[in-house]
């Protein structure tokens, strides 16, 4: 940019610069949007945490069916037995076990 170029642009942003209304507005933007405890930039982030905890949450309450519904199953004594020997090994006395690895 010539010097030329550099006053005209100069004598044009002049009057929006020494505009003191325009001045404070852009400065409360500015505060607005990054200073503070209720800054844009922290709700943001606070929104995008919330989303991703009512996420796990939701996660958590299927969960809770799930192992509710199993918990219903084991309340019978023969499903509570077929569930001990199949996923803790249990056995009676009189048995032998074999557990065949692939």
């Amino acid at each position: 940019m010539n010097k030329e170029n550099l006053l005209n642009f100069w004598s044009r942003i002049r009057k929006y610069v020494t505009n003191k209304y325009l001045v404070v507005s852009v400065v409360f933007a500015v505060v607005f949007m990054f200073c503070g405890n209720q800054s844009l930039v922290k709700r943001i982030r606070n929104a995008r945490e919330i989303s991703v905890k009512e996420e796990r949450l939701r996660e958590y309450k299927e969960k809770i069916q799930d192992v509710s519904v199993d918990l219903r199953a084991l309340e019978d004594p023969d499903s509570l037995e077929r569930y001990a020997r199949e996923h803790y090994h249990m056995h009676a006395d009189d048995e032998d076990v074999y557990l065949i690895k692939e």
